[in-house]
């Protein structure tokens, strides 16, 4: 049994790596600087040291990609370095999907994912650090991403949580009315941040009609009025297999993590 500080030090890693399997299999044809992430600038500049010693050739290195019958990508690359498992689900949507209005409900929808399913009447953030998880998501111009790192042998019940989200999610009137709380309290902390604003003038001057002008975050004017069945709408619109990217890396088998993945989201 390993401890926690040995579990951390290997999930950024597999993190990191994760993220590059993205970038390298589905944002090559996107905007240099289209992502807006919640990364930290400590695991900024530990990717950065990363991306140094990893080249493209080995990231792309026995990636294997499989797609399900109901259109869910599948990438896994075996990671046998430590017995975690890092998981990612990207959604195809971002800030880039909204208009003047409703600007911000993808940011909004990814807060609310945390609040539960049908099947599990409780905060995601509880199940997820009953297994131990270190679990999180953010929100870009493009997609929105959720992940979350695992012992190998918790690889399954964390694959049967990011399905049950992907269809069941529960969003109801007082859980909005919190996370748009929740979600103000955000953006103003970023306008109190130079280098955000920077960035949002900078935005609104090379895309002036376009929705990569928006502020990923939404603008408050606009989160204050969303309604639940407009986010409601949304998460049917685009949460989805047929719009999903499942990603994962670390120390699995892949013939039988792909057995797994069809039972646990085939069904979907």
């Amino acid at each position: 049994m390993y401890g926690l500080s040995r579990f951390y030090k290997y999930s950024l890693p597999l993190l990191i790596l994760s993220l590059w399997l993205v970038a390298v299999f589905l944002l090559s044809d996107r905007p240099a600087n289209s992502q807006h992430t919640a990364i930290s600038n400590k695991e900024k500049s530990q990717s950065t040291l990363l991306a140094k010693r990893i080249m493209p050739s080995t990231l792309t290195e026995n990636v294997h990609k499989t797609v399900l019958e109901n259109g869910l990508t599948v990438l896994t690359k075996e990671v046998h370095t430590a017995p975690v498992v890092t998981v990612q689900v990207w959604y195809k949507v971002g800030s880039r999907n909204e208009e003047p209005g409703v600007n911000g409900i993808a940011h909004q929808l990814e807060h609310l994912m945390f609040k539960g399913t049908k099947n599990r009447p409780i905060q995601f953030g509880r199940l997820f650090s009953a297994l131990g998880s270190d679990s999180n998501a953010f929100t870009s111009y493009d997609q929105t991403a959720y992940y979350g790192t695992v012992e190998r042998n918790k690889l399954k019940a964390l694959l049967v949580l990011e399905a049950d989200r992907m269809q069941n999610s529960q969003i109801e009137p007082e859980q909005l009315a919190s996370e748009k709380r929740v979600v103000i309290s955000e953006l103003q902390g970023y306008e109190n941040s130079p280098e955000y604003r920077l960035n949002r003038a900078v935005m609104q001057a090379v895309f002036p009609n376009h929705a990569y002008g928006l502020p990923v975050g939404g603008t408050k004017a606009d989160v204050e009025k969303f309604e639940v069945e407009q986010v409601q709408k949304y998460y049917r619109n685009f949460y989805s297999p047929d719009n999903a990217v499942l990603v994962i890396v670390g120390d699995f088998q892949t013939a039988n993590t792909l057995e797994t993945i069809k039972e646990v989201f085939g069904k979907l």
